[in-house]
């Protein structure tokens, strides 16, 4: 959690991360589960341009048979004990949480994708007529939309 503090990107958790991960964190853009995501979180994930996976358990169900439209290439994947990157090396005899401290301190913040999700994202609950400061706000636009379609 220090990492997403410092570095202002979001996180999502896998399926199987479900009661791992702080689900409460200003960061948190939900789980990600392909078309099962929850709302606007496949969205985000889908069009960044790496991922960081902490300790994943990876099978065909969690990767729906593989069929989730990530960039191996584009990936890091860091297990307790050692580190693989993309295509290329898998780094034994690193913790994940050394790897974590030391990332954690060489990461410049960039909050893009996460301004990104907030654009997009309509929480739950949202009035139906918002605030006249918020009717910019893509997101509120989009759930007007119907209001003023004639069927």
């Amino acid at each position: 959690m220090e990492m997403v503090d410092a570095s202002g990107y979001p996180f999502a958790m896998l399926a199987s991360a479900k009661g791992m991960v702080e689900e409460h964190h200003p960061n948190f853009i939900g789980t990600y589960w392909g078309p099962a995501s929850t709302p606007f979180c496949a969205e985000i994930v889908e069009s960044s341009d790496a991922y960081l996976f902490a300790g994943p358990i990876s099978n065909d169900i969690i990767s729906l048979g593989n069929s989730l439209p990530l960039k191996k290439e584009s990936s890091i994947v860091v297990l307790p004990d050692r580190v693989m990157i993309g295509n290329g090396p898998t780094i034994g005899c690193v913790s994940m949480k050394n790897f974590f401290e030391a990332l954690t301190k060489r990461l410049k913040r960039n909050t893009t994708a996460f301004d990104n999700y907030q654009r997009i994202h309509v929480p739950d609950g949202l009035p139906i007529h918002p605030n006249p400061n918020e009717v910019s706000r893509v997101n509120v636009l989009f759930r007007h939309i119907p209001e003023h379609v004639v069927p």
